[in-house]
């Protein structure tokens, strides 16, 4: 089952955005447009600091966590506490994090670890296609934390690496060591012992003191020998080639719709539960007045889709009292959770029109009933839990 870093309230306030205040003056041409980040007249630059021969791991971090004291960034919001940092990316300065810290945040705060003034060009906001980054402009504040241009090149297996973040939303920033062990075509492997509150802190590279991609997500997979490893992984910049200008109203809006496919497809998940339930035999009852009521017909779960709840209750009444053609009982039921399951889907489609809505994380493999994961993700395991459904039915 993966696991995405979920993020804790915490109290920091500096910077207020989204639709409540937006500072700085620039703005990206276009509404939702896909662009390139282009170069910009390159800013001033930190001299080179390279590890030095026997300079300690452990020093090294420490060095480097002193000296990106006004480039690290807690950031705050009303159901998430997670991590950022302003980079020098494409020799401009940027705030990134994660697409979905952002998402579900209607208002979020940014404080940088030395307190620092911070301002961000909140209207120019842009969410890279293909990743699960978000990158904002900045006016001021930080210096920006250079970031690698050819992570292919420049780093290899093996190499040290520290991600700084806001590990389990202590409100402090905790240096965790670790090594790459995998770098793929937009994700880096780390074994740094990542947690919950990390999400969107800066995976550095210890022997150039770059960035090379930003904490994301985790998985824990079983092993054949039964052993649960976890595995943890970021998204490199170096690899996004489209930005989408984005409207941070507009982005939560999507994500509230996103969240209503998601809870739907719960809901379809727990209908075929509902109806695969083995009823004992004989199966209790109980008489009230004139009608036999069975006990064992009542759903398990409850369902905000009225479609679904009333499909469910008519099949186990049928099946329960061996009403008619259980072939009958089934089609009906069938066809009753796919059509709310595609008027959901109708309704969702046109209105996701940001990348990360439309294909979520697409590097998480499998799918989690924690939180969403884009469209084309919740429309592929509903069709397997239909698939799984008829097949059960049939063999009835």
């Amino acid at each position: 089952m993966e696991i995405r870093f979920h993020c804790l309230i915490c109290a920091a306030a500096a910077l207020l955005f989204g639709g409540i205040s937006a500072l700085g003056q620039g703005k990206l041409t276009g509404t939702n447009a896909v662009a390139t980040i282009v170069k910009s007249s390159a800013l001033q630059t930190n001299q080179d600091d390279i590890q030095q021969p026997g300079e300690k791991d452990e020093d090294r971090s420490a060095a480097l966590l002193r000296k990106y004291r006004g480039d690290l960034v807690f950031v705050a919001g009303k159901s998430a506490n997670a991590s950022g940092f302003i980079a020098q990316y494409k020799n401009r300065k940027f705030f990134i994090t994660n697409a979905h810290v952002l998402a579900g945040n209607g208002a979020l705060s940014l404080e940088a670890l030395d307190r620092s003034p911070l301002q961000v060009q909140s209207d120019s906001a842009m969410a890279a296609v293909g990743h699960d980054l978000i990158a904002i402009p900045v006016v001021a504040g930080g210096n920006g934390i250079r970031t690698i241009e050819k992570v292919d090149t420049e780093v290899a297996v093996g190499d040290a690496v520290v991600v700084f973040g806001n590990a389990l939303a202590g409100g402090v920033v905790n240096p965790l060591l670790g090594k790459v062990v995998g770098l793929g075509p937009r994700i880096i492997e780390v074994d740094s012992q990542i947690e919950p509150g990390s999400s969107g802190g800066p995976i550095i590279h210890l022997h150039s003191g770059k960035v090379i991609g930003v904490a994301t997500y985790a998985t824990r997979e079983e092993k054949l020998s039964g052993d649960k490893s976890p595995r943890r992984f970021g998204y490199r910049l170096d690899t996004v080639t489209l930005w989408q200008h984005i409207d941070y109203k507009q982005f939560q809006y999507q994500n509230d719709v996103l969240t209503a496919v998601h809870n739907l497809t719960i809901q379809l998940g727990n209908a075929a539960e509902d109806v695969t339930q083995e009823l004992p035999d004989p199966v209790p009852s109980a008489v009230v007045g004139r009608r036999v009521i069975f006990t064992q017909t009542i759903p398990r779960h409850e369902y905000e889709s009225p479609l679904i709840r009333s499909a469910v209750e008519t099949y186990l009444d049928k099946i329960a009292n061996s009403q008619g053609n259980h072939d009958e009982a089934a089609a009906n039921l069938v066809d009753s959770l796919n059509a709310a399951s595609q008027n959901n889907l109708d309704a969702a489609a046109p209105t996701l029109t940001y990348d990360f809505f439309q294909h979520g994380d697409g590097e998480i493999p499998g799918w989690s009933p924690a939180e969403a994961n884009g469209y084309e993700n919740e429309r592929k395991v509903r069709e397997e839990i239909m698939r799984e459904l008829v097949e059960h039915l049939k063999s009835k």
